[in-house]
């Protein structure tokens, strides 16, 4: 885990987004109805999410499009191998 933050944030100066001043941030993303979903943010625009946390949970295209409309990137971390 140490060596993939360290290549997110390689990956955040190459692009040349500034990282958040207090580190990752929890950010709750509006979905409707009152709904929220939770992802970490290490800059503006990125979204930090696992895999179960997208893909194991029940969620609609609305938490989908939400993710679309407030982030410009989403790293997807933890994918499982696919098998045969």
């Amino acid at each position: 885990e140490e060596e993939l933050n360290k290549s997110l944030w390689a990956w955040l100066h190459a692009q040349q987004l500034p990282a958040r001043p207090t580190g990752e941030e929890d950010v709750a993303v509006p979905v409707m109805f009152g709904r929220e979903l939770r992802v970490l943010s290490p800059a503006e625009g990125v979204a930090r999410c696992s895999f179960d946390s997208l893909c194991r949970q029940l969620l609609g295209p609305t938490d989908y499009m939400a993710l679309a409309a407030n982030f410009h990137t989403v790293v997807v971390e933890d994918i499982p191998r696919l098998s045969r």
